[in-house]
């Protein structure tokens, strides 16, 4: 398992906006009263998503062979251009496929996204 950062596993994500011109996600698991900062993963350059709107204690982790073939299968071509990442949450595996991904905290507001307040568009 590719871990996050320590104190994540205990809080709640969501899948918080998916832009298509730009195949950029962002799942998010906001700040509250508890907690000072957003947990922010951003995925660029979207291929495929299999993912629900809530996660729970998540981890992240690299995919499986069969996972691979799964993905290659449901694309009809390779994915060899494109990282799929895989999103465990109560053991269940979610898959994204994208070229790349950030992790980071951000004090921005609820419904501010991350992708041009930190320069990370791929535009």
């Amino acid at each position: 398992m590719l871990g996050l950062p320590k104190g994540f596993n205990n809080r709640k994500f969501q899948l918080w906006f998916y832009r298509v011109s730009h195949g950029e996600l962002l799942i998010r698991s906001p700040k509250s009263k508890e907690t000072q900062k957003n947990i922010d993963i951003l995925f660029f350059d979207i291929r495929y998503i299999e993912l629900p709107r809530f996660l729970d204690e998540i981890m992240l982790d690299d995919a499986t062979n069969e996972e691979i073939i799964y993905v290659n299968n449901k694309l009809g071509e390779p994915s060899n251009d494109r990282k799929i990442t895989i999103i465990v949450s109560r053991g269940i595996r979610y898959l994204i496929v994208a070229s790349f991904f950030k992790v980071k905290e951000t004090e921005l507001d609820l419904f501010e996204h991350p992708f041009e307040k930190l320069g990370l568009s791929l535009s």
